[in-house]
Order: C-alpha cells, then structure tokens, then sequence
C-alpha cells in the first residue's frame, strides 16, 4: 500500500510542475514565429532640431518645410511646405508648397526588389538605406501628426499622380486637428484608413530654425518617436488590369487603379485578422491530457464580434468584387458618357470595400482578445480546481502516511508557483481588456463620421427644396414651368417682361426695371439647379404684325433675355471660371444685335406693315443673319411659328403666345423630382 502511494504521489509531482511550465505569460495562441516577430517590433524615432512645434498662443499662420528622412537637416529647399494656424480649439493645416513625394508608394518597393523591370529611379529618395522591406505591401501615402508621447492621428490620404506629367493638386491636403504640439510625417500604407503608422516613413517636416515665417512656432522636443504597426510578410496581390489607350482618361485610372489596390489589400488583412482570431478557439497542444476532455466542453462558445466582422468583411468583398468586375469593363471604354465620370462609382465602391474592411479588421481583433480572455479563464478556473483537488489529495495523503510531509511541502510550493502564474494570466487579461477598450473607442469614432457624413447629406437635401421653392415662387410671377423627360421649359411673359408699349422699339425689346431682380434671382437659381445643363433662349410672337417683323422682335426679346441671363452669371461667377470666357463673348454679340449698329425695322402702324428700308439693310440683314448663325445654340427667334393658342382670337390668346421660352436639356443622369410644381 506505501510504495502504491509513493509512486501515486511521485507521478503527482511530475503533473504538477508541467502544469506550472504549460502555460506562460503570454497568451495561449502565440507561436514562436509570432514571438519572434514581435521581438523585431521596436519604436520608430527620428531626430531633428525642432521637430515637435508648439502652435499655442501663436498670431497668425507658421509655415513648416518637409524633407527626406535621409536629407540632411539644413535642407534649403523643403520637399513640400504647409502653414499651421491655431483656430480657436484646433490647427488647421494646409499644403503651401505640394509634398515632393518620390512616387507611386507601390513602385517604391518594386524597384529595388527587381520584381518588375523598366521602374523608374527615385535618386533623391534613398530607400535602400531606410529598409527595403518596409516599403513592401504599400499601395499609398497617409498624412499623420504625432505627439510628444507618440499618439498618433490619421489626418488623410495623400496621393500621388504623375502621368502624362501632369501636376495636380493631389499631392495637396488641408486638415485640421485638435493636437497643439506635434510633430508631422507621412507614411507609405497599404491602404488609407489605417489606425496606426508602418515604420516606412516618406516625409517629416523640420524645425522652425531654418524656416523664414512670420509666426514661428515654439521647439518643444528633437525627437518623433512612436510605436509601428505590425506589418505582414507576405505580398498583397495587385490590381493587374492594363493601362486604358486613352492617354487622356491615364491618370485618372492611376488613381482608380491605386483605390483598388487598397481595397484589396484592406480585404486581405481583413481576412487574415479574422483568420487569427478563429484559430484562437482550437485547443492549445500543449493542454495536459487529463485536461483536455474539460478544455474542449468550455471552450465550446461564439463571440458576436466574430459574427459581425465576417458578416461586415462578406459586404466588403461584394463592393470590392462589384468595383473590379466594372473597371474591368471600362479599361478600355471611350464612347461618350455625356458629362458623367464612369469612374466615380467605381471609386466609391473601392472606397466603401476600403472601410468596411477596415470595419471587419476592427471587430477581428476585439474578437481576438474576447476569445483569449475565454480561454484564459477557462484555463484559470481548471488550475484553480486542480488546485483544489491538489490541496485535498495531500490532506488525504497526510492521513494515511506522515512520513511524506517534505513531499506534501513541495507541493505546496508548487501550488503557490501555480497562483503566481495564474496572478499573471489576470494581469495579461486586464491588458487585453484595455485593449478592447480602445478598439471600442476607434469603432465608435467610425460610426461617429457615418452619422456625420449622414447628416450633411440630409441637409444638403433640405438645401435643394429651398431653393426649388424659391424657384417655383419666382416662376408663379414671371410665367410658368414644365418638364418632358429630360427638357425643362421655363416660359416668361413677354408682358410682365417688357414694356406695355409695344409699338416704341426701344421699349419694346428693354426689360422692365421692376421684373428685372425677380429675373436676375431666376436666372442665379437656374444656375445653381442646372449647372452642367444646357440652356436655350427662344423668343415667340403673337399673330399681330408681319412675319418678318414678328420674327425679328421675337429674336431681339430672345437676344435681351439671354444677356441679362449670362450678365446675372457673370456676377457671382469666379475669376478662373472655365465659362467666364464663353458667357462674355456672347454677351458681346448680343450687344451688338442690340445695340444702334444694326438698323431697327420700324413698322408704319401695328397691325401693318414694315416701312420702307434704306439702300444698305440687306448688308445689315446679312451681318445680323451670321452673328445670329453664330449664336443659334444659345438663342433663336420663332415669331408667330410656334403660339401656344392656335387660332388667336382674342387678348387672352395673343398674350399666352407673346412668350420667352428657356429650354433646358438636363443630362441624363439629373433629376428634377424636388422642383416639380405639382409637388
């Protein structure tokens, strides 16, 4: 019976003191290439005199210059300038002189590499000496600010365009932020809404030293130094579509083709994280054998954040598949699209895969976490029964043999080693709860700009009734509206427009000075519905009177309308407007229809006819004839061809078809719906 309880016991002591080796610090799921790369993580810290500015108590905007972070400090020439003005509780920051960027963020790593050939060589910008490898998985630029405890903000995405060598203003960015004192850097990123910085850092600006501004900024510190995010080893897999042959149609499919790339590659990592987090719930290897019936029972759970992110990342990979399935048919697409950007859906959806991604990658890593906190306890409550059945198992052994107290002592110590682990295992699951915590807070601020983002389109729909309201206001005193598929006819009243003395030409064809501000508020409210649309001005007479005299008049009241149309434009439009130009030269042609340099037809009596002309009215007829040739897109005269009441017998009847016609063609895409007057 002793030597049964000696080997018994002996066999206990072994068990014991695996258990207590089984289960270390760390959490049950890191293997040691995991460990290894978490060893190779170390904080990014770049030095520079002045780099971290204070912009508090400053008057006035700072400007701060940018440069390589293998350039040297005293650079002459900043690599990209931005003024920093402190408004009130935040900073404003915006692009002066554009970030000299050293090309597309996925060439960077290619080229050197040698995986493709024909790259271009980026001679300023010394990569090699930065680390090749940190540049892998890199689709574009991402603008942060970094504070003196290394918090890091994501203020936007930067991007970069160099086809066809055209110089856009994409490289520009004007953000704000709440931070007073910060340091600023861009990074290559695989896509542009991550959380955290890559260790590949393109740009950082430098301190006030050098920088000749008129509100420096105070040097609070000489060191940017923040915490990396993890990067992956293996290559994301690229948008492989060719190059449209419209070089014209190039560098916007640059920047198509880029969106897509990050789409994809927030999908990617998007997968793996919830990958990670499923093989969490496996049963650890290294589980003793008399645990692992129990293990298997409690680990036999779900997590809602595990749901959500594959149900979310589900959504990502139908807009990510919808935008690639429909680039793939415009690559080489050029028929018209009659002012509508095909690639802006496209872009959209990318976008929409990008976030939702980024959403699911969120809602992985707290899935992560809960998972490793569930395992973490169950393994807790099993070494605290074991503990318990221990602790009783040598008070029954204590009974049946004194001389095995040493023994009994011994394993007592290892029980008490048993709780130190288990004391760590809860420290490791309050970190891993404060994680959670700040996952949580990223994902509300998310849904926070969703709600925003929402509200501003709820407004700008409030913004559109307004206005069609105005409209129909403005309407009801002029004349009336009506719309067939895509054309919308606004017809005025050639009495509430022009004098009643119809028989003076001066006043026929000049324009009441009362109906002139209700005419200049139609004409703005018209310009901001129906922007890209296209206008007609057409004029139409009564029955009274000859044809060609009736044609000229409806010409000349068509002419009046539409000058004062384009003249109202022209006042609220900015000097770099590309129809500024175009309205001008119109309004210089209908001047001179208009004005005294062509004769005017004077009829003898109305109804009657048209006096005689002099010897030189046919070379006038013939000069008016090709400026209105020149001006029949905008404006043309129907005289009495085209009355709305037809045969006029009475007032009534001449006044509907004395008109002033405005023919509007909406691009197919518009919609009127808010400005129909039978709403």
């Amino acid at each position: 019976m002793q030597k049964r309880v000696s080997k018994f016991f002996i066999a206990l002591i072994i068990l014991a003191s695996f258990l207590s080796t089984a289960y270390p610090q760390s959490r049950a799921r890191t293997t040691e290439e995991e460990q290894s790369r978490a060893r190779e993580i170390s904080n990014v810290s770049i030095e520079s005199k002045g780099i971290t500015i204070s912009y508090l108590e400053r008057k006035g905007a700072t400007e701060v210059g940018f440069r390589y972070p293998n350039d040297p400090e005293n650079l002459q020439q900043p690599r990209g300038t931005v003024k920093v003005e402190r408004k009130g509780g935040y900073c404003e920051i915006d692009v002066q002189k554009k970030f000299d960027l050293p090309g597309p963020a996925s060439d960077l790593y290619l080229y050197f590499t040698g995986t493709e050939n024909g790259r271009k060589l980026y001679p300023k910008f010394d990569i090699k000496s930065l680390g090749v490898e940190r540049f892998k998985n890199k689709f574009t630029y991402v603008f942060w600010v970094v504070t003196t405890n290394g918090i890091t903000e994501n203020l936007g995405e930067v991007l970069f365009r160099d086809d066809l060598g055209i110089q856009s203003d994409a490289r520009a960015i004007d953000v704000t932020t709440r931070q007073p004192i910060f340091a600023m850097m861009i990074t290559a990123e695989p896509h542009a809404y991550v959380t955290t910085p890559s260790d590949a850092v393109v740009l950082v600006n430098y301190g006030q030293f050098g920088t000749f501004t008129s509100s420096k900024g105070t040097p609070v510190s000489d060191e940017l130094q923040y915490v990396p995010r993890k990067e992956l080893s293996e290559l994301f897999q690229q948008i492989n579509f060719p190059f449209p042959d419209n070089a014209n149609l190039k560098f916007r499919h640059r920047q198509t083709r880029s969106t897509l790339s990050q789409a994809r590659a927030a999908v990617e990592i998007a997968e793996r994280a919830i990958t990670a987090a499923r093989k969490n719930k496996e049963l650890d290897p290294r589980t003793p054998d008399t645990l692992v019936d129990r293990m298997r029972q409690r680990l036999q759970f779900s997590v809602s954040d595990e749901i959500q992110s594959a149900r979310i990342l589900d959504d990502a990979r139908d807009f990510l598949a919808s935008a690639e399935r429909d680039y793939g048919s415009l690559v080489n697409d050029d028929t018209p699209s009659n002012g509508k950007d095909p690639l802006r859906p496209i872009v959209q959806k990318a976008r929409n895969a990008n976030q939702l991604a980024q959403e699911a990658t969120l809602y992985a890593d707290i899935a992560t976490y809960q998972i490793a906190i569930r395992q973490k306890d169950a393994l807790i409550s099993l070494l605290v029964e074991e503990d318990l059945a221990l602790k009783e198992r040598i008070r029954q052994l204590e009974a049946e043999n004194s001389g095995l107290r040493d023994t009994i002592r011994r394993l007592e110590a290892e029980i008490r080693q048993l709780n130190i682990t288990i004391q760590e295992l809860n420290n490791e699951i309050d970190r891993l709860k404060r994680e959670i915590a700040r996952y949580e807070a990223q994902l509300r601020d998310l849904q926070a700009r969703i709600l925003r983002l929402e509200q501003e389109n709820a407004r700008l729909n409030g913004e559109l009734k307004r206005i069609c309201n105005e409209l129909r206001k403005v309407i009801d005193t002029l004349g009336d509206i009506e719309q067939q598929g895509t054309t919308v006819t606004v017809r005025l009243k050639s009495d509430v427009l022009f004098p009643e003395a119809v028989y003076i030409l001066a006043a026929d064809r000049d324009l009441n000075k009362d109906v002139r501000p209700r005419l200049a508020q139609l004409a703005l409210l018209l310009q901001i519905l129906f922007r890209d649309a296209r206008f007609q001005f057409i004029g139409h007479t009564d029955t009274v009177d000859t044809d060609g005299y009736n044609q000229w008049l409806s010409e000349q009241r068509a002419l009046e309308v539409m000058r004062f149309f384009y003249q109202a434009r022209l006042q609220v439009m900015s000097s770099d407007d590309l129809l500024r130009s175009d309205y001008q030269q119109k309004i210089q042609l209908a001047d001179r229809l208009l004005g005294p340099e062509f004769p005017e037809w004077k009829p003898k009596s109305r109804p009657g006819g048209i006096g005689d002309q002099n010897s030189k009215m046919e070379k006038f007829r013939q000069q008016r004839q090709d400026l209105l040739l020149s001006l029949s897109s905008v404006v043309q005269g129907r005289g009495e061809l085209e009355p709305r009441v037809s045969p006029e017998t009475t007032e009534e009847h001449r006044q509907l078809n004395r008109r002033v016609e405005i023919k509007i063609e909406l691009p197919p895409e518009s919609s009127f719906e808010y400005c129909n007057p039978k709403q």
